[in-house]
């Protein structure tokens, strides 16, 4: 059942856009957001430097550094923070809808928008989430990988939206199911940079893998656990929530792996635009990164400095040859022109002989 949106809720909207925005909890929250995020910026420089030196050893390729390192990052971020997020889960929410279940017994209400009765709690969670995906935002930018800092903006917004209705189990479970989803798409990632470039065969598993997480995940999860139930709900307050999760959602049907197939299809036309080296399965593993990027320059570059170089030593050495072979004629028409005059000579020595004999 679709939620009607009455011009009360709208000035009430409004109200909280004008008044709220400037208190002094706003301005608290934002600074722990910043605090958080600042964190999180210091600790992936600190990671960084650590695991690059381990990265040396194993002489992988040094365009291959920043995604790894970027991936292992996500993964300590999102197993941590998904085992944290089980745990809370399973001793304080499954608690308070148990109890709200036998207490009140609601009939009809969809326990994903249970409510949580310490907000504290709920509030220090989203402030730590919300800067980890501002952080994402920002290094997606600076990497320039749009797409994810589009998807980590929405995200964002998203949390912001479940925080303002207090949906705490509705944001527990989301991020839990898209933390693992993260974690196994970042160990694929992994094990692509560290398979060689023969081993199709793995290739092709690892992005069947892939593929079957996220049509799980965006085809079969998020739709029937959340777009759904979502959609369904008489609660007149998850309007706002509902257009948030729909955008969210369909940016990254936009950016899916079945998409990247047809974008592969059409716009990767030699080796050098697709980052899997014309390779389908390698494609929908990889991004198009900065790194391959300049990678690709840098080859682009130095074929056009080698081709410049033989274009000059077979101009050197048709030069060469053209001169070689004037200097060849030249000395072939002065022998030639020594011979001749040697005859002419010789003609004129025998008709002085045959004049003064017959005189």
């Amino acid at each position: 059942m679709w939620i009607n949106f009455s011009l009360f809720e709208y000035y009430e909207l409004i109200y909280y856009l004008k008044y709220r925005l400037g208190s002094q909890d706003v301005k608290e929250s934002i600074n722990v957001i910043y605090l958080c995020s600042l964190f999180f910026i210091i600790s992936y420089v600190i990671f960084h430097k650590i695991v690059k030196k381990f990265l040396l050893k194993p002489k992988i390729s040094s365009d291959k550094h920043g995604a790894i390192i970027d991936a292992a990052y996500n993964i300590v971020f999102f197993l941590t923070s998904t085992s944290f997020l089980i745990l809370y889960h399973g001793y304080f929410i499954k608690n308070e809808i148990n109890t709200e279940i036998n207490e009140f017994n609601p009939k009809g209400k969809s326990l994903l928008f249970h409510k949580t009765c310490d907000i504290i709690k709920f509030k220090i969670l989203t402030y730590i989430l919300i800067s980890y995906n501002i952080f994402s935002f920002f290094k997606d930018l600076f990497t320039r990988d749009i797409s994810s800092a589009i998807s980590n903006f929405l995200f964002v917004t998203l949390l912001l939206t479940s925080f303002s209705n207090r949906y705490e189990n509705y944001t527990v479970v989301l991020t839990i199911n898209i933390g693992l989803f993260h974690v196994f798409t970042k160990l694929l990632l992994i094990l692509t940079f560290n398979t060689k470039k023969s081993q199709t065969m793995m290739f092709r598993m690892l992005a069947g893998f892939k593929f079957a997480a996220w049509m799980y995940m965006f085809l079969s999860f998020l739709p029937f656990q959340y777009l759904l139930p979502s959609l369904d709900t008489n609660i007149n307050d998850s309007l706002c929530l509902n257009t948030v999760f729909i955008s969210w959602y369909v940016f990254n049907l936009w950016t899916s792996p079945m998409l990247r197939i047809f974008y592969h299809q059409l716009y990767h036309l030699t080796i050098s635009d697709c980052p899997g080296g014309n390779s389908l399965s390698r494609c929908i593993l990889l991004k198009d990164s900065p790194e391959f990027e300049h990678q690709m320059k840098l080859k682009q570059a130095y074929l056009d400095v080698r081709l410049h170089n033989q274009r000059h030593i077979l101009n050197k050495l048709n030069l060469s040859e053209s001169a070689a072979s004037c200097s060849s004629s030249t000395a072939f028409q002065t022998i030639k022109c020594v011979l001749s005059l040697k005859r002419k000579l010789k003609r004129i020595r025998e008709n002085h002989k045959t004049v003064q004999n017959n005189n």
